[in-house]
């Protein structure tokens, strides 16, 4: 039987479809988000199934493509410096811009406040903590009258599991178990250990997305599946099963708290799906062809539907909003791609470290300081309830759609 591993090698390690499916999930998260910001958290909640579980598919499909194709790129590289600074490369300068833009032109622009305490204010400043690993949603004197009030840009919530991701893979690098696919698999089983273990002390409820647990949980599948490309089967009658099974697992989980462990098993069929979708060839959506601006959309949709929400108080329905959002949102992805992302990527080139492995205490000082990165992370984004466990407030949410 045809393998994950044979369908890479015919198309030179290049998944056909991974581009389409980047695009298609960051469209259709500003779709789901155009009923959401619209009508507000509790209409999103009455939605009847299979809808909000298609929805919650979304993420975690996002983070196993992710994972796979990391993973593909870390085995490439094979030196962890390079691996960090093409991460950040490809990261960090459209993030910096959007978290810029958002505080001091849209902030600026929007605020009901005098503009000496807009910029005086605590929030304001707090804001850019976000270029950091540091999320805050709110600037001051913002969309207080829209229907999800605040929440400049809820969308960047998933950046605390992203730092987590990268830990863990450049902790694995770092002490050179990456390519030992068995320590890889061992390292997957703990962190699901670690979850249901974490779930027994604090038992987050599972709605429109799934907890951020389990998306660093795709990732790390995304890894596995990568590292066991030739013996997993590429087939269509395996995508079809892993679908059909996560779907109702993710509604139980969602209606009933006490089968919230079933996430975690359902998170590994959705992987698979996703990986299949990408190693096919799929139609490239037409004003697709000339970026990847999948992470320009998503980053910036939030703020601009919010926007549009705000300035147009008596066109607040879903279509509107969608309809003028999409557009606005894709010249913005577009600009980031060919003014911030492209140019950067293109720095990689430029860079070089020496082989030399470096000294274990080196390597120790170094995984000391990833996992004090990590755990500073999960703790002021709440990726794992460590607040909670210290009996510490957690930060104010972002809407669970």
């Amino acid at each position: 039987m045809k393998t994950i591993g044979d369908a890479l090698k015919e198309h030179h390690g290049i998944g056909p479809g991974f581009d389409q499916i980047r695009a298609a999930l960051a469209v259709s998260i500003l779709f789901w988000h155009s009923f959401g910001l619209t009508y507000g958290e509790a209409w999103v909640r009455s939605i009847p199934a299979p809808f909000p579980q298609l929805v919650a598919m979304a993420l975690p499909m996002f983070f196993a493509l992710s994972g796979f194709l990391v993973t593909g790129s870390a085995l490439r590289t094979n030196h962890l410096k390079i691996f960090l600074t093409f991460r950040a490369l490809r990261i960090l300068p459209a993030l910096i811009v959007e978290v810029s833009l958002s505080a001091l032109v849209l902030g600026t622009m929007l605020t009901t406040l005098r503009l000496s305490d807009y910029f005086t204010s605590g929030e304001f400043i707090e804001y850019f903590g976000s270029i950091i690993g540091r999320v805050r949603f709110a600037l001051p004197g913002l969309f207080e009258t829209n229907k999800v009030p605040l929440i400049v840009n809820g969308a960047l919530w998933t950046l605390g599991a992203e730092v987590i991701c990268y830990v863990a893979i450049a902790l694995l690098m770092l002490f050179g178990y990456l390519q030992r696919r068995k320590v890889v698999l061992a390292f997957v089983i703990a962190y699901i250990a670690m979850c249901i273990g974490v779930d027994a002390i604090h038992q987050d409820p599972v709605r429109e997305i799934l907890p951020t647990k389990s998306l660093v949980l795709c990732f790390l599948i995304g890894n596995l599946i990568f590292l066991y490309r030739d013996r997993i089967p590429l087939n269509f009658g395996c995508a079809v099963f892993a679908f059909l099974v996560s779907l109702p697992i993710i509604a139980l989980a969602q209606y009933n708290p006490r089968f919230k462990v079933a996430v975690y098993p359902a998170v590994a069929g959705i992987s698979y799906v996703v990986v299949f979708l990408g190693l096919k060839k799929l139609p490239t959506l037409p004003l697709f062809r000339n970026g990847d601006y999948s992470y320009g959309i998503y980053i910036y949709g939030w703020p601009i539907q919010q926007s549009v929400l705000y300035l147009f108080p008596d066109h607040r329905n879903w279509w509107f909003n969608f309809m003028i959002s999409l557009p606005l949102t894709f010249a913005f992805a577009a600009a980031s791609w060919h003014f911030v992302e492209r140019p950067f990527l293109s720095l990689r080139k430029n860079f070089s470290y020496g082989s030399t492995e470096p000294k274990i205490y080196r390597r120790l000082a170094f995984a000391a300081a990833l996992l004090l990165y990590g755990l500073f992370v999960s703790y002021v984004d709440d990726v794992f309830p460590l607040r909670h466990i210290f009996g510490k407030p957690a930060q104010a949410a972002t809407p669970n759609f």
